[in-house]
């Protein structure tokens, strides 16, 4: 710790800065999952928009709003979750799922 505070290179009231001066914290996660700022889920996300709307038109189609038909529709959606570039055991990565060890 003595050469990481030397290494600052810096004064506090013109005295250099002293391991006594820093206070060093670190964060243990027992449990990480993924965040919309991570670069899997941006990469998934026009596969994840997608899915989004065709389950809003499938809601449609079961309150007669919309016509259509939910079979093949719910086989895009199994398509758009398979060729998702970024997948983990499986299934497309999106935020708040786990991440694996």
């Amino acid at each position: 710790m003595n050469d990481y505070a030397t290494s600052f290179n810096r004064e506090i009231n013109g005295k250099p800065i002293t391991v006594d001066d820093i206070k060093y914290f670190a964060k243990i996660e027992h449990q990480r999952t993924f965040k919309d700022t991570d670069k899997q889920v941006k990469e998934n996300q026009p596969f994840a928009t997608k899915i989004l709307q065709l389950k809003t038109d499938i809601r449609k189609i079961e309150n007669h709003q919309l016509d259509g038909n939910i079979k093949k529709m719910k086989s895009q959606i199994s398509k758009l979750e398979s060729e998702a570039p970024n997948q983990q055991n499986g299934k497309r990565i999106v935020q708040g799922i786990k991440k694996s060890r």
